[in-house]
């Protein structure tokens, strides 16, 4: 897959947590692995449910890592801040969430907002009125994903 869409398209991709410590450091360093053999760095953004999953990845490779937040959760301040110290540079959040104050308050940390699942354009340009855009969106339309 990567050797087919790379040279074309940015992809993310998203680590499933693990039942065991053991496979999930194996999946972190193969991952990491699979990454340099393709040299995707800058073309891929790996996100995960399972902290020790991205930071672990964040922490071998020069890559964008998001950490997915619990569903419809209420970022505060303090979460925002924990996202930060781990390290990841994507939080993805459920699209119910999203707002001006979020999107500012992530940046302030360095953070870039992914919202998910954006299926209606009408939700994008409600953000844009808004001043609440987020720097990514997961979507099941192409045409979404290309803002238009």
């Amino acid at each position: 897959t990567l050797a087919d869409y790379l040279p074309r398209k940015k992809l993310l991709i998203e680590a499933k947590p693990q039942a065991r410590f053991q496979i999930s450091s194996q999946l972190s360093r193969a991952v990491v692995s699979l990454l340099g053999r393709h040299q995707a760095q800058g073309r891929v953004i790996i996100d995960s449910f399972d902290e020790f999953l991205a930071t672990s990845i964040k922490q071998q490779c020069d890559c964008q890592v998001g950490l997915d937040t619990p569903s419809q959760k209420v970022l505060t301040d303090a979460d925002l801040e924990h996202y930060r110290q781990l390290g990841v540079d994507w939080i993805y959040v459920e699209q119910s969430v999203v707002n001006a104050d979020l999107i500012r308050s992530a940046h302030a940390r360095d953070l870039k907002v992914m919202a998910y699942t954006v299926n209606e354009q009408t939700t994008l340009d409600l953000w844009r009125a808004q001043g609440a855009l987020p720097d990514g969106v997961i979507t099941d339309y192409e045409a979404i994903s290309r803002g238009q």
